[in-house]
């Protein structure tokens, strides 16, 4: 498991203990101009975990820490 460090700015639109940022920034490939290196890539965070009914990856149940600095 990796790990990532992004601004969180807290709202009361998203829920109480939960975290969301948007999928594909922070990506690593160059080619992705406006994603590279913008924000964090939650590809570094995602579990390698299989759902058991469905057989399909379980990236919506990641466990985070968050610190305030």
């Amino acid at each position: 498991m990796g790990s990532v460090r992004i601004k969180a700015y807290p709202t009361p639109k998203i829920i109480p203990e939960t975290l969301f940022y948007i999928h594909g920034f922070g990506a690593k490939s160059t080619g992705l101009t406006f994603a590279h290196r913008n924000g964090a890539s939650d590809n570094e965070i995602i579990e390698d975990k299989i759902e058991p009914v469905f057989g399909s990856a379980v990236m919506h149940d990641t466990i985070v820490d968050i610190r305030k600095v």
